[in-house]
């Protein structure tokens, strides 16, 4: 891999798209929020793994690619957290 900064550059460019599905989830029912951000989840997920083992290869440790993590790692917060909400919105709801 010679030049992974257009590669991270993608990556980053898909963090922000899933945090807009994201918004775009919460006005949905309660089974269509929790499946669409457990996909949005594993897909973070695996891409997440992925790319850490193919970028610690490069030995760079730039702002840009310390910025690059720093996404990645909201991205995993905010769907972890919309999930939380949504299941906990569900359950006050409900009245359990």
């Amino acid at each position: 891999m010679k030049d992974s900064r257009s590669l991270v550059l993608y990556y980053d460019i898909w963090c922000f798209a899933a945090i807009g599905l994201l918004v775009i989830f919460t006005g949905w029912s309660f089974p269509q929020q929790v499946f669409n951000t457990i996909v949005v989840m594993v897909v973070m997920v695996v891409t997440f793994l992925w790319m850490r083992r193919g970028l610690s290869q490069v030995r760079q440790n730039s702002l840009y690619y310390r910025l690059s993590w720093y996404l990645r790692l909201i991205v995993l917060g905010f769907s972890a957290a919309l999930l939380i909400f949504v299941v906990l919105k569900q359950i006050t709801n409900q009245g359990l």
